[in-house]
C-alpha cells in the first residue's frame, strides 16, 4: 500500500510541476509599459526614424501586436501607392515570421498576429501588412 501511494505521489508531484511551470499569461502581461515606451524611444533615437518618421506608436493587445509609423511626408494617391510597392518589394511581410519567432523565443509565446501600418504625415493610412 505504501508502494501505490508513494508512486501516486510521485506522478501527482510530476504533473504539478509541469502545469505549474506553464505560463498561460499573454504577451500584453508579459511585456510590461516600460518596456514597450523604451522600445519606442530606441526607435526614434535611429536615423532611419529621425529622417522619415513624425510618430511612432506600438501596442499589444492579448497576444497580438500593433505598430504604427506616420511619415513625415504628405502624399498624393500615386506617392502612396509607389510607398505601398516599395514595401511590398522590400519584404516587410517576410520580418513579420521572424519577428513572432523571436518573441516566441524572449517571452515563450508567439504572438497571434503583427500588424504593422504606415499613415501620412496627415493621418491617412497609406498600407496595413499583417502576419
Amino acid at each position: 500500500m505504501r508502494k501505490v501511494v508513494s508512486s501516486f505521489l510521485v506522478v501527482f508531484m510530476c504533473l504539478f510541476m509541469f502545469t505549474g511551470c506553464h505560463d498561460d499569461r499573454t504577451l500584453e502581461q508579459k511585456i510590461s509599459k516600460y518596456e514597450i515606451n523604451k522600445f519606442i524611444e530606441e526607435q526614434k533615437q535611429t536615423q532611419d526614424y529621425k529622417d522619415t518618421c513624425d510618430d511612432l506608436g506600438l501596442e499589444i493587445k492579448g497576444n497580438e501586436i500593433y505598430m504604427s509609423f506616420r511619415l513625415k511626408y504628405s502624399m498624393d494617391n500615386d506617392q502612396m501607392n509607389q510607398f505601398k510597392r516599395g514595401i511590398e518589394m522590400y519584404g516587410l511581410q517576410n520580418y513579420i515570421e521572424p519577428t513572432k519567432d523571436k518573441f516566441e523565443k524572449y517571452y515563450k509565446t508567439r504572438p497571434d498576429k503583427i500588424s504593422i501600418k504606415f499613415y501620412t504625415k496627415g493621418g491617412q493610412l497609406i498600407c496595413n501588412i499583417e502576419g
